[in-house]
């Protein structure tokens, strides 16, 4: 491992997520110095120490290679938007003692890497989903993103929570049709909703399990299976609302629009569908990606 020079000026990016935690140092001129990964860094879905170990390992890691600090962190953590999230987030950061920071959620540094920096809107839909816009003058709106209970509409999570109602439904006559019940009731490993109970709450099955459902219904949705078609549209209803509603906070300033996340990436009808449902948006590629734009707030700390 190369040893930089103590006099060298870094600044580094932290995404921290459901799965791991990724950082990159970079130089004065934005060059690459090291990037590192380590475990999961979502305070919502893990303990203290667990997130807190994740941040240490990637930020030793860039430490060890610039042979100082880095002179300003970002860090990009998901559940940052919450406030008691955000000070529990403050307080393991403190205990690393970093020099100036600035502690952002996961959805923005997305923001800002998707659009170095400039306005648009960014849709992220994965196993939660929430909507971002930023002005020409900066501002920021939000819509979604309030956590699974309350929220996430048409995400993974989403329609897997919704397939496990269908399968239910349909399992003791409340819900015609039978496809998504036995699609589901296969994946789960069950063979009635009697088997249900243990299966999802003891413990509570994990949202990833239950945004892998997900699958079941959009397969069975291409197939033209109606139970699973409904949640297909509802869902798609879902992040259409997310957009239009994230713009119109934003007076209609901004039209271009960026999808990201898993549910995108692997259902490309999906994405396509809903393009066709907001024909008055510009759909763009990302410019970079949320670790690069976690870079880019950091170098931006006076």
């Amino acid at each position: 491992m190369t040893h930089l020079s103590g006099d060298l000026k870094t600044y580094l990016g932290i995404d921290g997520g459901g799965s791991k935690t990724r950082a990159l140092l970079v130089d004065a001129d934005g060059g690459e110095l090291h990037y590192a990964e380590s475990g999961p860094g979502n305070l919502n879905a893990y303990d203290e120490t667990t997130v807190r170990n994740s941040l240490f390992a990637v930020i030793d890691q860039c430490i060890r290679v610039s042979g100082t600090k880095p002179d300003a962190t970002c860090f990009g953590l998901a559940g940052a938007g919450n406030k008691q999230t955000r000070e529990r987030l403050e307080s393991i950061i403190r205990s690393l003692d970093p020099e100036k920071v600035t502690i952002v959620s996961d959805a923005e540094i997305a923001l800002e890497g998707a659009f170095t920096g400039g306005p648009g809107l960014l849709l992220i839909a994965g196993t939660g989903s929430v909507c971002l816009g930023k002005s020409a003058e900066g501002s920021v709106h939000q819509c979604g993103g309030w956590g699974w209970l309350a929220d996430d509409a048409g995400s993974a999570g989403w329609i897997g929570q919704r397939a496990l109602e269908a399968a239910v439904r349909q399992n003791d006559g409340r819900m015609q049709g039978h496809a998504v019940r036995d699609a589901v009731f296969a994946q789960l490993g069950i063979k009635d909703s009697y088997e249900i109970n243990a299966k999802i709450y003891q413990p509570l099955m994990p949202r990833s399990e239950i945004a892998a459902l997900s699958n079941c219904v959009l397969e069975l949705a291409h197939t033209g299976d109606d139970a699973a078609v409904q949640i297909y549209q509802k869902a798609l209803g879902e992040l259409k609302r997310m957009v239009q509603a994230t713009a119109s906070g934003l007076q209609g300033e901004v039209s271009e629009l960026v999808l990201a996340g898993g549910l995108f990436d692997h259902q490309p009808a999906l994405r396509k569908n809903l393009k066709a449902m907001l024909p008055e948006f510009t759909f763009k590629n990302h410019a970079g990606s949320p670790l690069e734009g976690a870079v880019a707030l950091a170098r931006k700390i006076p």
